[in-house]
């Protein structure tokens, strides 16, 4: 009998520790309502208190719209700039004799921001007939030469550069007459040289100037590009 009681005593106090325990709540759940999931109790843990995703998140830049406004103030800005390059008037400047002069009137003119070209000119000018004793090659010239020399004629040069380059040149006269005079003197001193127009070119240069409205051009301006060249007149030409 006694083995019997405290196996019974033993069976009471199991089973109210255990309502005991099964009744106490959860301290990590305190004040929450849980969830039941498949017919049995599930505690949630959030995600701050787990720690794996306490990184620091880093703050992006805000980015200002831009006002239309604004936009169309950069639009008109960008195109007054481009507006400042714009061609208003060309102008046409010579002739100039002298290349030197023309380059340095160029420099000038493209200081001041005006855009600028140069360009040359030739021209046939007044002609004269000239004498000549064509040749083959320089030494042929050369040994005629001497034998003209040896005949007493004077003004006998070999020409070393041009169309007639090698040849004899034996004078340039202003009338037909008197260089046909010289030819039949020759001629009687057993030479047979011949006569030709020669014309003098002349090479002249011209600057082209652009005036934009980023570089107006006024009359101290123009003076500054001409210089000390003479002759030069300004004129206006189509751009």
């Amino acid at each position: 009998m006694r083995l019997a009681f405290i196996f019974m005593l033993l069976l009471n106090v199991s089973f109210f520790a255990w309502q005991f325990f099964q009744a106490e709540p959860s301290s990590s759940g305190a004040g929450m309502s849980v969830p039941k999931e498949s017919g049995r109790y599930k505690t949630i843990t959030l995600l701050h208190e787990s720690g794996q995703f306490n990184i620091p998140i880093e703050e992006q830049p805000v980015q200002k719209k831009q006002s239309i406004s604004s936009r169309i103030g950069e639009a008109t800005a960008k195109k007054e700039e481009l507006a400042k390059n714009e061609i208003i008037k060309c102008y046409k400047l010579g002739p100039f004799k002298d290349k030197l002069a023309a380059d340095r009137s160029l420099l000038k003119a493209r200081e001041t921001g005006a855009i600028s070209s140069l360009h040359t000119e030739e021209t046939k000018e007044r002609f004269r007939y000239w004498v000549l004793d064509p040749t083959r090659n320089k030494q042929v010239a050369l040994k005629k030469i001497k034998e003209y020399r040896d005949k007493g004629v004077k003004d006998v040069y070999l020409i070393r550069e041009g169309k007639k380059k090698d040849n004899i040149s034996l004078g340039i006269f202003r009338a037909r007459s008197t260089a046909q005079k010289r030819v039949q003197k020759l001629q009687d001193q057993g030479f047979n040289p011949t006569v030709e127009k020669h014309y003098k070119v002349k090479t002249r240069y011209w600057l082209n100037v652009r005036e934009t409205l980023q570089s107006p051009l006024n009359d101290a301006i123009w003076a500054d590009i001409i210089g000390d060249a003479a002759g030069i007149d300004i004129s206006d030409e189509a751009c």
